[in-house]
């Protein structure tokens, strides 16, 4: 058990597991119920010690479950606006003008702290589409209108069924290991995708003679 998940990677059991590959799709499931503090906590000071973990145990590749458009130079948060402690909830509207620039420090705390894994690959998906409605009305009405929003709105913007994102992250990880190292196919250490990127690695992964069912799918709507 963990005490304090700020400090993962200081767990002597879990620093004894052997990986090639780190997965890294923590999150807060309802931000807009937390105060600054807490949900930059879960976003940022979590997510950096899981990687420091991932980072001590010599993988070869971390993947970041992250989202679209979120800021590539974001401004940490001051001590002042994280001293929220006995803060209300963000609620959805704080929430929502806060929210690339905390993602953007999520992605930020895994490339800065995995100082020794050659590839870091950051997954930046628009709407999730899941078997369950998680938010009410809000995942009601873009599971029902996707379809005809997707074929008019930019690429990046597509909305991705929850298991060919997966796929795409577990595919896209089996091709980084099999890469002797960086720049063997691979433009930076650093690499960001977005929904053309997950097809892509489906398609390659087709091309290699397995899966690809999803993919086949998503290019004719058929969600």
């Amino acid at each position: 058990q963990l005490s304090d998940l700020s400090n993962v990677d200081e767990n002597e059991e879990l620093l004894q597991l052997k990986a090639d590959a780190c997965f890294i799709a923590v999150g807060s499931g309802s931000p807009q119920e937390l105060n600054l503090r807490d949900w930059h906590s879960v976003e940022v000071d979590l997510i950096a010690s899981i990687t420091r973990l991932c980072d001590k145990i010599q993988v070869k590749t971390v993947a970041l479950l992250s989202a679209v458009d979120t800021e590539d130079e974001p401004i940490p948060f001051t001590q002042e606006e994280l001293n929220t402690a006995d803060a209300k909830p963000l609620g959805w509207m704080e929430m929502v003008s806060k929210y690339t620039r905390m993602m953007g420090l999520k992605e930020l705390a895994v490339i800065n702290e995995s100082k020794h894994i050659p590839f870091v690959r950051i997954f930046r998906p628009s709407n999730i589409i899941t078997k369950e409605i998680r938010y009410g009305w809000l995942d009601w009405t873009l599971f029902k209108l996707h379809k005809f929003f997707d074929p008019i709105i930019p690429t990046k913007y597509h909305s991705v069924k929850v298991g060919l994102l997966g796929e795409a992250m577990v595919n896209d990880a089996a091709q980084m290991l099999s890469s002797k190292r960086e720049g063997d196919g691979v433009s930076s250490r650093v690499t960001k995708h977005t929904y053309g990127d997950f097809l892509n690695i489906m398609a390659k992964k087709t091309e290699e003679g397995g899966g690809g069912g999803d993919t086949q799918n998503e290019k004719k709507g058929e969600l």
